[in-house]
């Protein structure tokens, strides 16, 4: 069984972490707030999202293909690198198509529904 997520509130308007060397979007900490915030049933964990490579950065974070795609919160990152339920079991995948990041909510016997559609700011 796969433990509960501990939900934890952050405040404030500055990114309060140390941006990856990789971050194309240091300048702006608006990018920084979870772009999952938006999906209908879902609920953040975290006031400040994730840094969500594609293709993952994988053990080690020795990937040279890996680029930052999306700043999502840490359970839906969870929940699309590791196929974890949330959302009252729920699951969702992501995707990247040209310059449009892409989450889904996997249904079992139907394709999946889109639910977030975003393009990836230079």
């Amino acid at each position: 069984m796969i433990p509960e997520l501990i939900r934890v509130p952050l405040d404030g308007d500055a990114y309060p972490y140390k941006h990856p060397e990789d971050c194309p979007w240091k300048e702006n900490d608006a990018l920084h707030r979870p772009w999952c915030r938006g999906i209908v049933g879902h609920t953040c964990n975290a006031a400040w999202g994730l840094h969500q490579h594609r293709p993952k950065v994988g053990m080690g974070g020795k990937n040279p293909a890996a680029r930052i795609v999306a700043i999502i919160c840490p359970a839906m990152s969870q929940a699309v690198d590791n196929h974890y339920a949330i959302d009252n079991g729920k699951h969702y995948r992501d995707e990247v198509s040209g310059n449009r990041y892409r989450i889904y909510e996997h249904l079992t016997k139907r394709a999946p529904r889109l639910l977030l559609d975003k393009p990836i700011p230079d």
